[in-house]
């Protein structure tokens, strides 16, 4: 594009981890690590903390003897799920920042 030729840093993800290493170190490698952690734990934290209480507001229990059906399994899933990336919005651009 524009007669430019793009130059390729790494040739492989090999390459990309030795040379990391080489010239950066173990926290090099390790850069922004925490931040991943803790983004995809409080993730998680929501995603599945969140799934029961949810459905239990879609499927009262002491009313319905049955098992809820697919669609509010969904529906509490979905809801539990943007609720958890919603919330760890913030740690994903901190997480970004410091892998940058």
């Amino acid at each position: 594009v524009g007669g430019k030729e793009k130059h390729k840093v790494f040739c492989n993800v090999w390459e990309c981890l030795y040379k990391t290493g080489h010239n950066e170190g173990i926290r090099g490698l390790q850069k922004g690590l925490s931040a991943s952690v803790i983004r995809e734990g409080s993730k998680n934290f929501f995603r599945i903390g969140l799934f029961h209480p949810v459905l239990d507001q879609l499927h009262d229990r002491e009313v319905h003897s049955t098992s809820p059906p697919i669609w509010k399994r969904l529906l509490a899933g979905s809801v539990s799920g943007s609720a958890g990336a919603i919330l760890c919005n913030p740690v994903e651009i901190v997480k970004t920042r410091l892998q940058a």
